[in-house]
């Protein structure tokens, strides 16, 4: 877990940010809600330790979370990042606020799962999104819910924001404008067979594409609709990722099987190879009977918290 390097009545940078309450923590660094005093607003307030990578180095083509947002800086569905400094070996990152994450809106929903016509709305924004940080030479190499947020004002084309680039490392070079080579991306920087969200071939030690970050997308639809199979030691979730790959419909069943040609699509995509967004994007339009341009609306239970409405 990440040092408590930030808290409560905190400020930073000549008292400019107001740290406020804690929101999250992952491995490698704490979120905190913020406020910032010159430009009035509310932001997210995040700390990454300096050195974060397994074996203590940053790898060549590996890059810092701020690193990676500023090269997204143009890329609808990630989060703004509004100042970048160092405090305590810590690098600070302030970054757009967003309302919640999915993950919280999946354990406060009743069924502990989102609707059948929910998910696809979820899964076909999680895909345009995903689409448009490949575009920009970038993997995330980390998806699950709790990196994936909603944010305060909803438009037609964006509907949910994925954060938390702490992983993410550039594969490509040029960006959307001028797309060129790929680059090498590390292997073996962080412990992915302990992970129930990572791909098979992550847990085997290869290099991530684009593919895996599908692969990691087709994971956390099953999750949503309650479908966990990967569980236990690092050895059983990679036997069981191997057992999906040589058969979906083993792990996508009963009430889910509806599922089974998105998550077939989402998991045989090439390897070092551009997917097929729009033939992932066109399969779950399929089943959906809302416009996939309708809002996220959320239920407000009587403790004060939230789940997602089911459509």
């Amino acid at each position: 877990m990440p040092s408590q390097v930030l808290c409560s009545g905190l400020k930073l940078k000549k008292n400019r940010y107001v740290v406020g309450h804690k929101l999250g923590a992952g491995k490698f660094g704490e979120v905190f809600k913020g406020y910032d005093k010159t430009k009035k607003m509310e932001v997210a307030v995040k700390a990454v330790a300096e050195v974060n990578l397994a074996n203590g180095r940053e790898e060549e083509s590996a890059i810092g979370e701020a690193r990676v947002l500023q090269m997204l800086t143009k890329c609808k569905g990630v989060p703004l990042l509004f100042d970048y400094f160092s405090y305590k070996n810590h690098n600070i990152l302030v970054m757009e606020l967003f309302k919640v994450d999915f993950n919280f809106l999946l354990k406060n929903h009743p069924e502990k799962s989102f609707s059948k016509q929910t998910l696809l709305l979820f899964g076909y924004h999680l895909v345009k999104t995903i689409r448009r940080i490949h575009e920009c030479g970038i993997l995330h190499r980390d998806l699950k819910p709790g990196n994936v947020f909603l944010p305060f004002h909803q438009t037609n084309t964006l509907k949910l924001a994925i954060a938390d680039f702490g992983m993410g490392v550039k594969f490509e070079t040029g960006g959307t404008e001028h797309p060129g080579m790929r680059i090498r991306v590390p292997s073996k920087d962080y412990g992915f067979s302990g992970s129930p969200y990572h791909s098979l071939g992550m847990a085997k030690g290869r290099a991530a594409q684009e593919s895996d970050d599908l692969e990691m997308l087709a994971v956390m639809l099953m999750f949503c609709r309650g479908i966990r199979p990967f569980v236990g030691t690092p050895e059983e979730m990679t036997a069981k990722k191997e057992e999906m790959h040589r058969d979906p419909g083993s792990v996508v069943t009963g009430r889910n099987k509806w599922m089974r040609k998105i998550v077939e699509l989402l998991i045989n995509q090439p390897y070092k190879s551009t997917p097929d967004y729009e033939e992932i994007l066109d399969e779950i339009a399929i089943h959906s009977k809302i416009p996939m341009n309708r809002d996220f609306e959320l239920v407000q239970k009587p403790d004060g918290t939230s789940y997602l409405k089911d459509f």
